[in-house]
């Protein structure tokens, strides 16, 4: 345009430069070619400029159409990043559901090893159970025998202290007795002293009286010595034994507290302690003995105090042997000391042995408490056991009434489809019969009406010859054909009503007979299905009485499942799985139940149309007579 309207304005100028100069020809020429030349240039700049504006236009709607496109593309392009990532979280969610699937399938899994691993265990913890309550026994019983033991040696205990008492009483009588001897001794010499005068010639023989029964108290008192000796060692070797017996009863009470907190080793120890006790039986019963022997020695004692007494008139014999028996005094004494400290030693350990039972008793009485509370968490397991199998019995009766109810509903039914089939057999032979009937009846019917058109045909022919013989005589001729028309029309319109009423009858048993074949077919149907499902239910009776004689677990796999899924074993009955197989139980039963009813409509139906064609036959009957 610039240029256009610059070379414009130089041809303005142009012009009217010439115009003010003389013109030639060749220029005015020149002008036109160029004038035209100008409009052309015009011309062709307004087609540029129009040219150029639809190109502006059209790249405007290009430039338009691109950004919509480039909209269009980044939506696509989100679009397909939005796809891809719904693909990828909808695999991603499917792998979740699958691995979560798995996972549940694991867990279901391990619940049912932890069901089956937890009946395992409460089976060991019941045995567990029976043979602690039997070794509870067992200590109890132990227990018992060793409290047995250790009174009845402590009464061995008391019995030996009581002997120790009675010996050193004993002593303290026979220290007495020698004191009352040495009175009587210096009495005797200070009488002696006195006699010496009178009895000096007498003296000579009671000295040698006295010497010789003083060799006789001699050898008596060394026998004597030697026994009392003897019966001392006896004492210090009972009390020896005694202090090891009590050693040993603090070994046995060690021994028990360790058999309290040792429980495995319970009964290598109960028989260690057995054969200790039985040595200490024999040992006591070797003490008993060794008592018997020491009771003799008593009774020899007294036997030889006896004789004391009987020398006490022989006291002057006695003056020489006065000093060894202040010798054995002494002795005496000491061994008396002796006693009275073993007297201390077992008052002291009889103490400690009292402190060890009193610690015994808590002990077992600590293990009955424990017993106790073993006892009552026994019991506690034992009802949640109880509950449970009473639980399961309930179960039980309640699927064995169910499997009654279904049986005798299934006898009832099976009662019900043979009194149907036999009013079935009894309507179609009942059928059968007025087939034959209506047969019959139509038969007769046809014979009836060939007759009718034999006689219709023969009165025609009849009054024909009538009309003949008789037109002369009685009637005129115009009136014959009159007649001949009205007997015709009568024997035409009854042969056609009945003709109409045989095929309205054909018509009707036709139906009648394809509604009797449809009711057979759906009869027969619907008793071979109740045979069926009679076969199957009768199945899983059979099963089922099968699996409640014998209690395999793998028999409970049979019967009515197998009967549903076929021969697929399931590995674990479920609750959910045995609700499934009762819901489709119900849904048989509903199916059964309500074709039992369509067949009762049906019969119902059938034998209201029965009743209604012998009412139209009997009907028919009548009319036809």
């Amino acid at each position: 345009r610039y240029l256009c309207t610059m070379a414009s304005s130089k041809i303005n100028d142009k012009l009217d430069v010439e115009s003010q100069t003389v013109m030639s020809s060749e220029q005015i020429q020149e002008l036109s070619e160029i004038s035209k030349k100008y409009a052309f240039l015009v011309k062709t700049s307004e087609q540029k400029d129009d040219l150029i504006k639809l190109l502006i236009k059209e790249k405007n709607i290009l430039d338009g159409e691109k950004i919509l496109l480039q909209k269009e593309h980044q939506a696509a392009v989100k679009d397909k990043e939005n796809i891809v990532m719904r693909f990828a979280m909808v695999e991603k969610n499917l792998l979740d559901a699958k691995n979560q699937i798995e996972n549940m399938e694991k867990k279901e899994k391990k619940y049912l090893k932890d069901t089956e691993a937890l009946n395992n265990r409460i089976k060991t913890l019941k045995d567990e159970k029976q043979n602690i309550n039997t070794l509870l026994e067992m200590k109890c019983q132990e227990q018992k025998n060793n409290v047995k033991d250790i009174d009845a040696l402590k009464n061995q205990i008391s019995s030996l202290e009581t002997k120790c008492k009675w010996n050193s009483v004993k002593l303290k009588q026979e220290m007495e007795t020698k004191l009352a001897l040495e009175k009587e001794l210096q009495e005797i010499k200070s009488l002696e002293i006195c006699h010496k005068v009178e009895t000096q010639e007498n003296g000579q023989q009671k000295i040698d009286e006295l010497k010789a029964n003083q060799i006789t108290l001699k050898h008596i008192n060394s026998e004597q010595a030697d026994k009392i000796c003897f019966l001392e060692k006896q004492l210090e070797v009972a009390c020896n034994e005694k202090a090891s017996f009590k050693a040993q009863l603090a070994v046995c009470q060690g021994n028990i507290a360790k058999l309290e907190s040792e429980n495995k080793k319970q009964n290598e120890t109960a028989c260690e302690l057995q054969i200790m006790l039985d040595d200490h039986i024999l040992k006591v019963a070797e003490l008993q003995s060794k008592s018997s022997e020491f009771e003799t020695c008593r009774a020899a004692l007294s036997i030889a105090q006896s004789t004391n007494k009987e020398h006490v008139l022989h006291i002057e014999q006695l003056k020489k042997i006065v000093d060894g028996h202040s010798k054995e005094i002494e002795v005496l004494r000491q061994s008396e000391s002796e006693l009275l400290a073993l007297n201390e030693k077992l008052s002291f350990s009889n103490v400690v042995l009292q402190n060890e039972i009193a610690l015994h008793q808590s002990k077992s009485l600590a293990i009955s408490i424990e017993n106790d509370s073993v006892k009552k968490s026994q019991v506690e397991y034992e009802t949640n056991v109880q509950k449970l199998v009473t639980q399961i019995n309930l179960d039980r009766k309640n699927l064995a009434e169910e499997r009654l109810t279904m049986a005798k509903h299934v006898t009832e039914k099976n009662k019900e489809c043979q009194t149907l089939k036999k009013q079935l057999d009894q309507a179609l032979g009942d059928l059968d019969a007025m087939r034959k009937k209506n047969i019959l009846i139509v038969k007769d019917l046809q014979r009836e009406i060939s007759t009718l058109q034999k006689n219709v045909k023969k009165e025609s022919v009849n009054g024909e010859n009538e009309t003949t013989s008789t037109d002369d005589i009685h009637h005129p001729i115009f009136e014959s054909p009159a007649g001949q028309k009205k007997q015709c029309f009568e024997t035409d319109a009854s042969s056609q009503k009945l003709i109409e009423r045989i095929i309205r009858l054909q018509q009707a048993n036709n139906r009648q007979a394809e509604k009797i074949d449809f009711l057979e077919n759906h009869s027969d149907f619907l008793v071979s299905e109740v045979q069926k499902k009679s076969k199957i239910i009768q199945h899983y009776m059979m099963r089922e009485q099968s699996s409640s004689c014998s209690s395999d677990k793998n028999k409970l796999y049979t019967g009515i499942i197998q009967t549903i899924y076929g021969n697929n074993k399931i590995s674990d009955m479920n609750v959910d799985l045995v609700l499934e197989v009762n819901r489709k139980l119900q849904s048989v039963l509903e199916e059964t139940i309500l074709k039992n009813i369509t067949l009762k409509e049906n019969i119902d139906t059938l034998g209201l149309e029965i009743d209604h064609l012998t009412r139209q036959l009997v009907s028919f009957k009548k009319e036809n007579r």
